[in-house]
């Protein structure tokens, strides 16, 4: 009988998500614009520097690769709402995935169930304000969250040109897995970042075979001049809804305009000098990938713990780093909340041992946690929630989070690791 209602519950939240995702596919989301700038490409008109509408009063612009529009061409026969559910059910698919593959990271430390409940109830809680986000918006970011972990998974297992393939799709759609580029030389994937670069130049002019090289050549050509890093609308972000060190900077830095004369700058520098400090910011936070990955250089890593913390502040780095981000690029975070609920969960039963340690991750993680999810308008109202993004809390927040990866070493993990499976040896001996 107990399995009986175990099942009958499964089953009707499986329904209540599918109604949701359906509800979800009849809003104008970001994904009318893929199919509209499909649809122009297959149109032969280029879809870069052209305002698509959206929804009433709002329009957006196209900042995906020529790759992206074409293959989502098919789609443009489709009425919107079925393509939409599609992508959605699709963006379950990479969630499950995600979770799939952090899971493997973890395997040698013979958890409890109890444990990897904890520790993915946690992530959960964490990410989930930015999950509904991607959802919310038909969005991208769990499908380039999931290519990076992906790609890597296949080349662990010496399947390069598979998981250099997955690479280059998400990396020539969206840049920002381009993080995994170095981390592969760094950590001597030779052959994953070869097929990575080759697959890379291949996609890029794939495109050419649908829609004409010379079109294509076009395409990619309004592709990187929208793109520019340097282009005037990345270099200083004001906007309420922008996120990352290219909105939190140019705020502490300069007078902009406030939310009823509340001010949060601390100084009111020119736009070079504003830009100066948010590029040398940018070097500081890349620098600190150091502090993780250490050294020796090109040599693999020792354990799979030490990987999932490293590929995790690299993800993290994401949202951060790059300019342009919006709420729902944090759902990059979600292997960082999976490595520090995992350390919290792991060692708890040695918290007073690491006591210094472990109580400045868990305060750092629970900072995080308040700044990043609880601030959304569902807990706080809408209100609340504006004031919160005018101080840029998310931003704030995924900082802490990488102080908290840095404090949260993998070797504490690996010696209490060494010692329980010393002792357990012990007693078995002894039996």
């Amino acid at each position: 009988m107990k399995k009986v209602f175990v099942k009958l519950f499964f089953i009707l939240v499986a329904v209540a998500f599918l109604i949701y995702l359906y509800n979800q596919a009849r809003q104008p989301g970001d994904f009318k614009v893929y199919l509209e700038a499909a649809q122009l490409v297959w149109q032969g008109k280029s879809p870069y520097n052209v305002w698509i509408f959206v929804s009433e009063g709002n329009y957006c612009e196209y900042f995906y690769s020529p790759l992206w529009a074409t293959i989502l061409i098919p789609l443009t026969y489709l009425p919107s709402i079925v393509a939409n559910f599609i992508w959605l059910l699709v963006n379950v698919f990479f969630l499950l995935r995600i979770g799939i593959i952090l899971k493997k990271y973890l395997v040698s430390f013979n958890l409890s169930r109890n444990q990897m409940i904890l520790i993915f109830l946690f992530t959960v809680m964490c990410s989930v304000r930015f999950i509904l986000y991607n959802f919310d918006m038909i969005q991208m970011t769990l499908f380039l969250l999931w290519g990076s972990l992906e790609a890597i998974e296949f080349m662990k297992k010496e399947k390069h040109w598979q998981g250099g393939l997955i690479l280059a799709l998400v990396i020539n759609i969206k840049l920002l897995p381009l993080v995994i580029i170095p981390y592969l030389i760094y950590r001597k994937f030779w052959k994953g970042f070869t097929s990575s670069i080759i697959w890379s130049v291949l996609l890029l002019f794939l495109p050419g075979v649908i829609v004409g090289f010379e079109f294509n050549n076009i395409l990619i050509s309004d592709w990187l001049g929208t793109i520019n890093p340097s282009n005037s609308e990345f270099s200083l972000e004001t906007g309420l809804g922008a996120n990352g060190l290219a909105s939190l900077v140019p705020s502490l830095l300069t007078n902009l305009d406030t939310i009823e004369g509340v001010p949060r700058n601390i100084a009111n520098l020119s736009a070079e000098k504003v830009s100066f400090v948010l590029n040398l910011t940018r070097g500081f936070f890349i620098l600190t990938v150091l502090l993780v990955l250490k050294m020796p250089l090109f040599s693999k890593s020792n354990s799979e713990i030490q990987s999932l913390r490293e590929i995790s502040y690299l993800l993290l780095l994401v949202p951060l780093i790059f300019p342009h981000q919006q709420k729902y690029a944090f759902a990059m975070c979600i292997p960082a909340w999976f490595y520090l609920s995992f350390y919290l969960v792991y060692l708890h039963q040695y918290r007073i041992e690491f006591r210094g340690r472990y109580i400045s991750v868990l305060i750092f993680f629970a900072l995080s946690f308040i700044l990043m999810t609880l601030t959304t308008d569902g807990v706080v109202g809408r209100k609340m929630s504006d004031y919160f993004q005018y101080f840029h809390t998310i931003t704030n927040g995924a900082i802490l989070l990488a102080v908290a990866i840095i404090i949260a070493q993998h070797q504490t993990i690996l010696s209490k690791k060494e010692a329980l499976q010393i002792a357990l040896s012990r007693d078995d001996i002894q039996e």
